[in-house]
């Protein structure tokens, strides 16, 4: 199954894949979605806080052979993905880092963790 963590950049965009998501989540082909809108004055969640607060969630679906295809601009990202799922596997994975960091490679040699950064 699939998790889709969508980052709106202008208000309204998600409303233009609305039904779509809905049926995705209704047939089960989405697992997971979760909006986060970056363009709200004041707020600043994105996907890696996404990730810290469902966790627990993050390391049971990655566990069960879930996979992260992360898409969007190179700054935005720039190491802060890895850091963030290295300390999510840390923090409920009881891994160490090195642990964490041996298995996103692992799941990187898969095609289990993909990103497009451009």
């Amino acid at each position: 199954n699939t998790w889709l963590i969508l980052a709106s950049c202008f208000e309204g965009d998600e409303t233009l894949y609305q039904a779509e998501l809905e049926g995705w989540l209704k047939l089960g082909v989405l697992e997971h979605l979760d909006v986060i809108k970056l363009g709200q004055r004041g707020r600043r969640t994105g996907p890696h806080d996404i990730l810290r607060r469902r966790a627990r969630r993050v390391v049971s679906w990655l566990d069960r052979g879930g996979s992260v295809y992360a898409c969007g601009e190179s700054k935005a990202f720039s190491g802060a993905l890895d850091e963030t799922l290295v300390e999510v596997l840390g923090r409920q994975g009881n891994m160490t880092s090195a642990e964490a960091i041996d298995f996103l490679q692992v799941m990187r040699r898969d095609g289990r963790y993909v990103e497009e950064v451009y």
